[in-house]
């Protein structure tokens, strides 16, 4: 009985508390709706002043339009926001009060308005290990802020959220910096610490930074492949010394307690490069990149002990020569006379000893070469190469060699047989020309026949290439030269017959166009062809082209 008087008694109280609820709701509800403007407004400031943000914002809107051209509107129109803010729709918010200041540029609350549109920003700016897109523009209307309003009374704050919001940043890139460290991506550390050095210069761990930036330049280097391994050692060494140097400078905060760590670093960097010098040369060598070994050595050169230094230029005249001996061709004098010139150097008696030998080859394969250099690129079908070498020592030469005059022709007839109809025939007419002045020879004869054979090479070539467009391009500029002589109807022939293949292979809508080509040359140069298998073949290709105009209604 008395547990069903109790249900009794607190469903009564449950009732009266729900009929209130529901009376609250439905004047709420019914004043938004329906209500008059006084009294949506009269509501609206009773729950903004009882901090019920989310009851006011719905009402305070309610009244934008009631008093669009009311000087309340400014007022209603800030407190609609702000009470948007309370309940953090911070993206409304950053555009509705730069909305509302915008607006009234020079109203009461604009100086707040700008100030809460910035703070919306700052609400919204996230976790410093987040995108921090909010965060600098926050920053930058923070500043725009206090540019616009240095005396503003929220001055205060905003500086406070200015520090407040650097450190985000300056422990984001101090993070992510350190992150390549840890995942072991050093030279993107190195850049990334430096980037943090040169934006944060107050960073409380700009020193550390520095340290960490010291150690991956060596890690660095210490992963790097052999040949690159003293150019990053060295870069370390630089980051070691340009610390240290600033340390003993300026030994403040925890600086001095770095500099053990920075003195370790820099020892193991300099021994580092020490072995190498030795190694890297050693390494290019075995490579046979005799280019490389020789420069590493010449450093090396430059900082051994004079115990040393015979050994190293012995290694440097044995890279010199097998360099020279194993070169291309074509850059073998340059590499002998290169050995020779060292070897001139030298004032050891057991190096020059050592050495007689591969002299003597040197010197007498520097006596032959001018002629074997241009006949071995001949050899090889390289006759572009081998012609510019006999041209250049032809040139240059006070006395003339008749050697290499002789494989100067015989390259330029034999690269005139594989360049283009129109490159052959500069290259025939200084065949020609070189007849004229130093005598005929063999390839002069053969490049008077070429010539004058020139005219139709300049279509038959490109033809058997199926290059059309270039048989029609060269054969009319022929015709309209009056060239080709007694080739003139074979040439006639080819132009037509080209056109007229390029019309049968083209396109169904590129074929009218092509056909009345064809028929234009046809009537333009076919008379040229008066008899034989040529004109046949040409009165064969105007019938056709006719039929095919008539499918087009031509």
């Amino acid at each position: 009985m008395y547990f069903c008087g109790m249900i009794k008694k607190y469903s009564f109280y449950l009732i009266v508390v729900l009929l209130a609820f529901s009376s609250c709701k439905s004047s709420y509800d019914k004043a938004l709706k329906s209500g008059s403007a006084e009294v949506r407004e009269e509501l609206a400031w009773k729950y903004f002043e009882n901090k019920k943000y989310f009851k006011a914002s719905p009402l305070f809107k309610s009244l934008l339009n009631d008093y669009a051209n009311s000087p309340k509107l400014e007022k209603i129109f800030f407190h609609y926001v702000l009470s948007d803010f309370y309940v953090k729709d911070y993206y409304n918010t950053a555009y509705e009060f730069k909305k509302l200041a915008q607006r009234f540029p020079r109203g009461e609350y604009t100086e707040r308005a700008y100030y809460y549109a910035t703070l919306s920003y700052y609400n919204l700016s996230p976790k410093y290990y987040l995108d921090q897109e909010y965060t600098k523009r926050t920053l930058e209307d923070f500043q725009l802020f206090l540019d616009r309003y240095p005396k503003s009374e929220f001055a205060y704050d905003v500086n406070s959220k200015i520090d407040e919001l650097q450190q985000k940043l300056e422990k984001k890139a101090f993070n992510h910096s350190n992150l390549y460290f840890k995942t072991g991506y050093f030279n993107s550390a190195v850049i990334a610490f430096q980037s943090y050095i040169d934006a944060y210069p107050d960073a409380k761990n700009r020193d550390f930074a520095k340290l960490l930036q010291v150690e991956a330049a060596y890690k660095y280097a210490e992963n790097s492949i052999e040949y690159k391994k003293i150019e990053r050692f060295e870069n370390a060494l630089k980051f070691a010394n340009n610390f240290i140097a600033q340390i003993d400078k300026n030994p403040i905060g925890e600086r001095p307690k770095f500099r053990n760590q920075l003195y370790e670093l820099k020892t193991k960097a300099e021994n580092n490069i020490s072995k190498l010098r030795y190694s890297v040369p050693q390494y290019y060598f075995k490579r046979k990149n005799y280019t490389m070994a020789v420069d590493e050595w010449r450093k090396l050169l430059k900082v051994v002990p004079s115990n040393e230094v015979e050994e190293v230029e012995d290694k440097i005249l044995n890279a010199m020569y097998l360099k020279a001996f194993s070169s291309d061709v074509k850059f073998k004098i340059e590499n002998y006379s290169a050995f020779v010139n060292e070897f001139e150097k030298i004032n050891t008696a057991d190096l020059q000893t050592k050495y007689q030998n591969q002299i003597s080859l040197a010197e007498k394969e520097l006596s032959t070469l001018i002629y074997k250099v241009p006949v071995e690129l001949n050899e090889q079908g390289r006759y572009a190469e081998s012609r510019d070498f006999a041209k250049a020592y032809l040139d240059s030469s006070n006395k003339l060699n008749t050697n290499v005059l002789d494989v100067w022709r015989k390259s330029t007839l034999d690269l005139s047989t594989i360049v283009t109809a129109d490159a052959a025939e500069p290259l025939l007419i200084e065949l020609m020309e070189d007849a004229r002045l130093n005598g005929s020879n063999k390839y002069a004869d053969r490049a008077s026949i070429k010539l004058k054979d020139y005219p139709l090479i300049l279509v038959s070539k490109p033809y058997k290439d199926k290059d059309y467009k270039k048989v029609i391009e060269q054969g009319e500029k022929l015709m309209k030269s009056q060239r080709g002589g007694e080739y003139r109807q074979e040439i006639v022939y080819l132009l037509i017959k080209s056109s007229y293949k390029l019309a049968k292979r083209g396109k169904r809508y590129e074929r009218l166009p092509k056909y009345e080509r064809t028929l234009y040359l046809i009537n333009q140069y076919g008379s040229e062809v008066s008899s034989g298998k040529y004109a046949a073949e040409i009165t064969r290709m105007k019938e056709n082209v006719n039929k095919q105009l008539s499918k087009f209604g031509k």
